[in-house]
């Protein structure tokens, strides 16, 4: 998935259909807005920051979850409802 980001003041990522606008915690497809979870949305945003770059279990709940100690459980839950979201 490789991102493209638009103005670094909107922090706003393209990539495929998806439009991803950070402060709005906004994920558009095309002009339609896409449910998804704070928590799924928070380990959409790294990974698309880290475009093209490894991103560990561990750096995923230290940036999703940084004040609450969770299972790793928790994560593939949300993984999952990310790749829902996103589709193929």
């Amino acid at each position: 998935m490789k991102a493209e980001q638009s103005e670094p003041a909107s922090r706003a990522y393209a990539f495929g259909p998806f439009l991803l606008v950070v402060q709005r915690q906004l994920l558009l497809r095309g002009d339609d807005s896409v449910r998804i979870g704070s928590h799924a949305l928070g380990m959409l945003v790294l990974l698309v920051e880290r475009a093209g770059e490894v991103v560990t279990k561990r750096e995923l709940m230290e940036r999703v979850w940084s004040r609450t100690d969770v299972e790793e459980s928790i994560l593939k839950v949300n993984m999952s409802a990310l790749r829902r979201a996103l589709g193929d």
